[in-house]
């Protein structure tokens, strides 16, 4: 390689060896940061362009290239020492990495969304039409799996719109018919599971919230259980009578509402009390995404997750702010 020729050419240009050790680097490629002279070719798009040049022993190109921190095109030559690597790129700024990992995000949302819709409107053309023949005591279930379905269809809905996903929807909602619905539709998913007891107030003032955010909150706190594993798992919802806690700016400071999921399983760890949120990237039965969604959707909504838990005994409350 002539480097007097080179090491101005308007491109990045790089020789390594065959151990992918850099033994060229022009000025363009050390001002996108790409490997200097003397240390090893670290992109790993990169690397396995490298080695497919030399495996086949002939010129390649790849006129839609991405690495680790830039995209364009790229082409390579093979050489006797190794490989040379010619690269018309710009580095990838933050906001380039945010508008490509946007762009992924839709696409794979609209994916979803598209496949999703089919077998969902089965389904609930299925709930519908089963419910015209089904036992009394069948109607309710088939009723909640068109809920599900309905609910389900509105997560994509709101997916499509990724800023607005996480904004709370806030309409009126029937504490015990969310509680319910979310025991259906936790033992027809955990057909093996422990029967779901429920003790819930009937007195309670409707909430002003997102119901398919909190069902999504709950839910969770039913699998948490479920996967603990527990024997016995009671839903409870009730009025804090005593205590006082409102929504910013609202004025009035009102009983909470509380909805709980008690168990008998084996509990949590001290540290794993302290730190749900923290501990979220561990999936283990009793830690993981679950519990940190059911945080960010409590915190939505001006209200929080507590914590009760020692071996035999576990409780984890949702505590919401009334409306007033």
């Amino acid at each position: 390689m002539n480097e007097d020729l080179l090491s101005n050419a308007p491109i990045a240009i790089l020789e390594v060896d065959s151990s992918d050790l850099v033994v060229f680097a022009n000025a363009v490629a050390q001002s996108l940061a790409l490997p200097c002279v003397g240390s090893v070719l670290g992109d790993p798009e990169l690397v396995a362009f490298a080695k497919r040049v030399r495996c086949n022993k002939r010129a390649l190109h790849d006129p839609a290239f991405r690495g680790a921190n830039f995209f364009g095109h790229v082409a390579g030559a093979p050489t006797e020492q190794g490989c040379s690597l010619f690269i018309s790129v710009r580095r990838l700024e933050p906001l380039d990495l945010a508008r490509l990992k946007q762009d992924q995000d839709r696409t794979l949302l609209d994916l979803l969304q598209h496949e999703a819709r089919t077998p969902l409107a089965g389904i609930k053309g299925a709930a519908q039409l089963a419910q015209r023949s089904a036992r009394a005591e069948d109607v309710e279930l088939l009723a909640v799996i068109t809920r599900e379905a309905d609910r389900l269809e509105r997560l994509f809905l709101r997916l499509a719109d990724l800023g607005k996903f996480a904004q709370p929807v806030f309409a009126p909602v029937d504490v015990a018919s969310l509680a319910r619905d979310a025991i259906a539709i936790s033992q027809a998913a955990f057909l093996n599971g422990p029967q779901i007891a429920e003790r819930l107030d009937p007195a309670l003032p409707d909430l002003r919230a997102d119901r398919d955010h909190l069902m999504q909150a709950l839910l969770n706190l039913i699998r948490n259980a479920v996967e603990a594993p527990a024997a016995r798992i009671v839903v409870m919802t009730r009025l804090r009578v005593g205590e006082r806690l409102g929504r910013p700016g609202a004025g009035l400071r009102l009983a909470p509402i509380e909805i709980a999921v008690q168990d008998d399983g084996p509990g949590f760890a001290g540290a794993e009390v302290n730190g749900l949120a923290a501990s979220a990237g561990n999936a283990t039965p009793r830690k993981g995404l679950g519990l940190a969604l059911v945080q960010e959707i409590l915190a939505a909504h001006h209200g929080f997750l507590e914590v009760d838990s020692r071996p035999g005994r576990t409780e984890l409350r949702m505590v919401l702010p009334q409306s007033g």
